[in-house]
C-alpha cells in the first residue's frame, strides 16, 4: 500500500473548509436557493458573474442538495451561448474533479484504518481484487 502524503490531506482538509463557509455565506444571504436568487445575486461585472457561478459548482460539488440544474439555467440565461458553454463545461469539470481528489486524498487514510481495525473487511478487499483480476471477468 502506497504511503499517504500529508499534503494531500490538508488540501483536501481546506477545500472541505472553504466549501462549508461557502455554503454557510450562502444560506446566511439566501435562505432558498432558485434560479430567481441566483439571477438577482449576480454581479453586473460578467467576469465576476462567472467567478460566483463558478464558486457554485464548487459548492455543488461537495453536497448532495445544491440544485445543479438550476446552476446550468442560470449560466445560460446571464451569458451568450458559447461563453455559457464554456463555463458550464467548466462548472461540470469542478463538480466532477473536485470528489476526486477530496476522495483520493482521504480515501486511502480511511480504508487502512478500517482494514487494520476491521480485519474481516481485509479479506473483502482481498476477495473482491482476487475475483475482479481473475479471467473470468477480463474482457481480453
Amino acid at each position: 500500500m502506497r504511503k499517504h502524503r500529508t499534503w494531500q490531506f490538508y488540501t483536501a482538509v481546506c477545500v472541505l473548509g472553504v466549501a462549508l463557509l461557502g455554503l454557510a455565506v450562502a444560506f446566511a444571504l439566501h435562505s432558498d436557493i432558485s434560479l430567481q436568487a441566483i439571477l438577482t445575486a449576480a454581479p453586473q461585472n460578467l467576469f465576476l458573474t462567472a467567478g460566483l457561478l463558478l464558486l457554485l459548482y464548487m459548492l455543488k460539488s461537495l453536497t448532495i442538495f445544491f440544485p445543479m440544474l438550476i446552476l446550468e439555467m442560470a449560466v445560460g440565461y446571464l451569458f451568450p451561448a458559447p461563453a455559457a458553454l464554456l463555463i458550464n463545461f467548466l462548472g461540470i469539470w469542478i463538480v466532477l474533479t473536485i470528489p476526486y481528489w477530496v476522495g483520493r486524498a482521504l480515501g486511502l487514510r480511511q480504508v487502512s484504518k478500517l482494514t487494520w481495525k476491521y480485519p474481516k473487511l481485509q479479506a473483502v478487499i482481498q476477495n473482491r481484487t482476487a475475483i475482479l483480476s481473475s479471467s473470468a471477468f477480463s474482457c481480453a
